[in-house]
């Protein structure tokens, strides 16, 4: 209600429901549905790490249940998506759930969050090995979801605590270099990896709010897909056509 006090109502709802629990969730999308007809998709948390020093916020067996399954089979039916938040050692298993619903168009979010990706977090990325690791094993992850042309790729979050950076920890925010050389590598793989079409980008703010500035965050999107030479066509459809059109938005 405040948003839409603010901007007016919003043109697409993404919402929670129970995934994995047919018979309540064909319920909590009925209560959706007549809630708004913007309804155009489910987000569930399926982020787990076999660290007990990582955050797990699920049971780390939903992402393979046949429960999930059939409610993703469900979403399918009524012409919802799904986007799934998990972390990249779960990415493998996130290949073989698009593999099993090919139906049901589905959105990687935060690019699968790479724990201990550039610094040490929850025991993860100690050392320069550990970081070499974690790298490729999340480029073979990604590159095993993107070979399911029924996923798309959310190009945000890296900047949250958990992948190591550590911006929040310091007394200054980042500036757009500084989050330009941090995120371009890694921004410009999901790109190739996923293709133009299957890739949006993301600000995941009010989260990210601890490590960087909205406005230098996109800034530094806008830069990083420009020294990479991308057209203005392609840079339009990164930062809002392709959203666009895996939300089915319509102008006001």
């Amino acid at each position: 209600m405040f948003i839409s006090g603010i901007r007016g109502p919003p043109l697409g709802i993404v919402a929670h429901a129970v995934v994995d629990d047919p018979a309540a969730l064909e319920a909590q999308l009925d209560g959706h549905s007549i809630a708004s007809g913007r309804l155009r998709g489910v987000r569930d948390i399926l982020s787990a790490h076999p660290d007990k020093r990582v955050h797990t916020w699920t049971d780390p067996s939903r992402i393979g249940s046949d429960a999930l399954r059939v409610g993703l089979g469900t979403l399918a039916e009524r012409g919802l998506t799904f986007e799934a938040w998990c972390y990249s050692n779960q990415l493998g298993a996130l290949a073989r759930l698009a593999d099993d619903v090919p139906m049901t168009t589905m959105v990687l979010d935060h690019m699968g969050t790479p724990v201990g990706l550039a610094g040490p977090h929850g025991g993860q990325g100690e050392t320069e090995a550990d970081r070499a690791r974690i790298l490729d094993d999340w480029h073979a992850g990604l590159v095993a979801v993107a070979e399911h042309r029924n996923v798309h790729c959310k190009l945000s979050g890296l900047l949250m605590p958990i992948c190591g950076f550590g911006f929040h920890e310091r007394d200054a925010k980042p500036s757009v270099g500084e989050v330009v050389d941090a995120l371009g590598p890694h921004v410009l793989f999901g790109i190739e990896t996923f293709g133009v079409e299957r890739c949006m980008f993301a600000s995941n703010f009010p989260m990210d709010k601890v490590s960087v500035d909205y406005e230098v965050l996109w800034d530094a999107f806008l830069q990083i897909i420009a020294n990479a030479g991308l057209d203005a066509t392609q840079q339009a459809a990164l930062l809002a056509g392709n959203a666009a059109a895996f939300y089915r938005l319509e102008e006001r």
